[in-house]
Formats: C-alpha cells, sequence, structure tokens
C-alpha cells in the first residue's frame, strides 16, 4: 500500500498500523495541491509496487462544478483553504 499525505508524523503513524497489521506500506510526502509532488508520488508507488490497481483520494477539497471543468489552478487554491 502507498500512503501519501503532507504531514510526516502522521504519515509514518499510518504506516506503522499497516504494517503492524502484516501489510507493506510506502511513503511518500504529497501536498496535492503540487502537481509535481503527485507526479512523484505515482511515480515511487509504480516504482516500488510496479503498478496501481486501486486509488482512493482523500483529500480535502471542495468545489462546486464538475470535475472535468476543474483546472489544476483551481484545485490548488480550493485546497489551500481547508
Amino acid at each position: 500500500m502507498a500512503l501519501a499525505a503532507r504531514n510526516a508524523d502522521l504519515l509514518e503513524e499510518t504506516a506503522h498500523l499497516v504494517r503492524d497489521g502484516g501489510g507493506e506500506a510506502l511513503t511518500v510526502l504529497t501536498d496535492v495541491t503540487q502537481a509535481a509532488q503527485v507526479q512523484a508520488m505515482v511515480d515511487a508507488t509504480v516504482g516500488h509496487f510496479g503498478r496501481i490497481d486501486v486509488l482512493v483520494n482523500n483529500a480535502g477539497a471542495v468545489l462546486l462544478r464538475p470535475f472535468l471543468d476543474l483546472t489544476e489552478s483551481d484545485w490548488r487554491e480550493s485546497s489551500t483553504r481547508i
């Protein structure tokens, strides 16, 4: 399992729980409002596991328009307000 978050301490705490449960955890410090960091996270995950089977995006952002109409700027601005 690859885990990504902005807070290193909470990221490692979650990874520890996964490992204690017998799972494998890759941690990647990532701010999803930064496209380069998201790409680095994807690259690290694919590099480690060979592929991504399931993606759960649990980043907090509220944007009231269709997803396909969002720009990268919209995403970055809304995520920094939360």
